[in-house]
């Protein structure tokens, strides 16, 4: 028998459906597998399937954490459920050796140190701990109510003579929120004079933006009664952030994550690249990286692949931000995207329900199939379902995705932000192809995004 701390019912725990349990049991029994080894708490083997290729699964008794190569999106899928049965029965013929796969090695050398390096960090002194939270909350409070004061003052002298404000009178309201310690909200504030000059319709936006300044300030004086999930939203709403270590001590989410688009906006002063991943059980989720100054976003993953990978998951109402709790293995490649419905009905239903309940987020996932470009020749091109019912778009270059979606009806993914749609995928062919995005920064829908 194997390792003492394991037996068949703490593998059958670990099955995600009856299905896969029993297809695990009959796979132990059979002639499949090959090439079985261990080296510490890792095991691997080749299990052939009906491909030629036989599947690479390894299993990390440290966790456990599973990967294969098989397409399947369960996780842990038959293949390493059936490995861990078949080393519980003969574990004399998974003899120690150092030709682990590299992969494999390489991820589990990784969790290894991740460990050692949590249990090295000095511990924290939850006094002091608690002495600097209490002083940020105080300098918080202090700019909640400057703000609640700004906004009372705007709203009483008249959205109109925002008009004429100088930037120097917006920027020093974002100055003091940064000194209360609220970077968040600065940066809105900052914003707005764009809001106020860029739009036929500014009034009606500023309004939407001021009103939700002033939820800000009513949800943060009742902080302590909002839902956790809330309460995480509005935190990352202000600026206050998290660092690695406090994600990857929560809640972590193996599996397969397919990634569905990339998108990139910039500030002036910072770059944000977002990948947008798909998850059989979280769903959709967002990866960020930021680069400021002179540096570069890390190359973004590959359109389209599926990743076997850890993440860390963020705190807050989905979409959900993630990040990779260890370097993500590719273990295939999808050539759909998950569908939401044809036409724009039932997409921007899915993307109203999240909306409402994440009231501080600004983008959502959206996919819509059926739809086709029209109108790109003009400032303001739209994207049209068969009714006829269109949202106008940015960010995309016209003429290049018509060349590459030929003027079809075809599913396309993006970002719902405001009330316009900006492509970021077009699926056409079996394949996935990235949007061909506008090289002109001065262009209409830069100020949107």
């Amino acid at each position: 028998m194997g390792d003492e701390h394991w037996g068949p019912e703490r593998v059958r725990a670990h099955a995600p459906d009856a299905a896969s349990w029993a297809a695990a049991q009959k796979l132990s029994r059979s002639a499949a597998w090959s090439g079985l080894g261990r080296l510490d708490q890792l095991l691997w083997g080749r299990c052939q399937g009906s491909g030629a290729s036989p599947y690479r699964t390894s299993v990390d008794l440290q966790g456990p954490a599973f990967t294969c190569s098989c397409p399947s999106r369960k996780q842990p899928c038959k293949h390493g459920l059936s490995l861990l049965l078949v080393w519980l029965a003969d574990v004399d013929g998974f003899g120690e050796t150092t030709d682990a796969p590299e992969d494999a090695l390489a991820r589990a050398r990784q969790r290894a140190a991740r460990t050692t390096a949590a249990g090295d960090r000095p511990p924290v002194d939850p006094e002091a701990r608690a002495r600097r939270v209490a002083k940020r909350v105080a300098l918080m409070d202090t700019g909640m109510v400057e703000l609640r004061q700004w906004l009372t003052d705007v709203v009483v002298d008249g959205l109109a003579a925002t008009r004429s404000r100088p930037h120097a009178w917006w920027d020093l309201v974002g100055a003091r929120l940064v000194d209360a310690q609220l970077p968040g909200l600065a940066d809105r504030v900052r914003s707005l004079p764009a809001t106020v000059a860029g739009h036929d319709d500014w009034a009606s936006l500023l309004l939407g933006e001021l009103g939700r300044l002033h939820l800000t300030v009513a949800a943060w004086q009742r902080r302590e009664d909002l839902d956790p999930a809330d309460a995480a939203d509005l935190r990352t709403f202000i600026g206050w952030g998290r660092s690695s270590a406090e994600v990857l001590d929560g809640r972590r989410l193996t599996g397969r994550w397919t990634v569905l688009g990339i998108g990139t906006s910039d500030t002036g002063r910072v770059v944000e690249q977002r990948t947008w991943l798909h998850h059989p059980e979280e769903g959709h989720a967002i990866l960020l990286d930021f680069a400021g100054g002179n540096t570069t976003p890390p190359t973004p993953q590959l359109l389209g692949s599926v990743l076997a990978v850890e993440m860390g998951v963020y705190p807050g109402r989905p979409p959900r931000r993630v990040r990779f709790a260890e370097e993500p293995l590719t273990v295939g490649e999808a050539d759909e995207l998950p569908m939401a419905g044809e036409g724009w009905g039932p997409a921007l239903d899915a993307v109203a329900a999240l909306a409402a309940e994440a009231p501080w987020q600004d983008r959502f996932p959206c996919t819509v199939s059926g739809v086709r470009l029209v109108d790109a020749d003009v400032d303001t091109p739209r994207v049209i379902d068969r009714s006829g019912r269109a949202l106008p778009v940015l960010g995309l270059d016209p003429w290049a995705t018509l060349a590459v979606t030929g003027g079809r009806p075809v599913t396309m993914f993006g970002e719902i932000v405001r009330e316009a749609f900006r492509p970021l995928t077009v699926a056409t062919d079996g394949q996935l192809l990235a949007v061909p995005v506008v090289q002109e920064a001065t262009r209409w829908q830069e100020r949107w995004a």
